[in-house]
């Protein structure tokens, strides 16, 4: 059964974790397919520049990442590091770009 973060993460046990991130119904990531014949490679520098924005964003150090037709990333949290926004911040910037992503224009 699945939980929640607040009851799987300890900082206090360890500050680092290991994040896995994967593409299903044969989905690429980046790489090229080879049933569609189509690259996907420049999907790749697009994951590599949404881990530095979120890394910088919240309260977490980048350790190392691999990007495959999976991605891996290990981070270490910092507690004592603020959040570079306030939660109502952060809730705004994901609804608004949900809706980009749609094609509606940002308020």
């Amino acid at each position: 059964m699945t939980q929640p973060r607040q009851n799987i993460v300890s900082v206090s046990d360890t500050p680092y974790y290991h994040c896995i991130g994967r593409c299903v119904r044969r989905a690429f990531l980046c790489g090229k397919d080879d049933f569609s014949g189509k690259s996907f490679e420049h999907r790749r520098q697009w994951i590599v520049d949404r881990i530095n924005e979120l890394s910088s964003a919240f309260s977490i150090d980048i350790c190392a990442y691999a990007i495959m037709t999976i991605f891996c990333v290990l981070q270490k949290l910092h507690t004592l590091r603020p959040c570079k926004y306030r939660t109502t911040t952060i809730l705004c910037f994901g609804y608004h770009r949900k809706n980009l992503n749609n094609g509606h224009k940002q308020r």
